[in-house]
């Protein structure tokens, strides 16, 4: 995100990571995602997007923000 910053770009997009196929707890890596975006956030205006596959961990993004 940093380096996306320093490029000057205006959004990024990041997948919820390992939590499907490799089998990551859903819950720790969307509470993990949240707590890392809004950190950066605080200091940037860039638009940051966390992309997720499925309505569970859809659910659980909008329950945590």
């Amino acid at each position: 995100m940093h380096l996306a910053e320093k490029k000057k770009f205006k959004s990024v997009a990041f997948p919820l990571i390992s939590t499907g196929f490799y089998g990551f707890p859903k819950q720790i890596g969307v509470q993990t995602a949240i707590k890392v975006l809004s950190s950066f956030l605080l200091h940037s205006e860039m638009m940051v997007y966390l992309v997720v596959y499925d309505e569970e961990r859809t659910t659980m993004c909008w329950e945590k923000r």
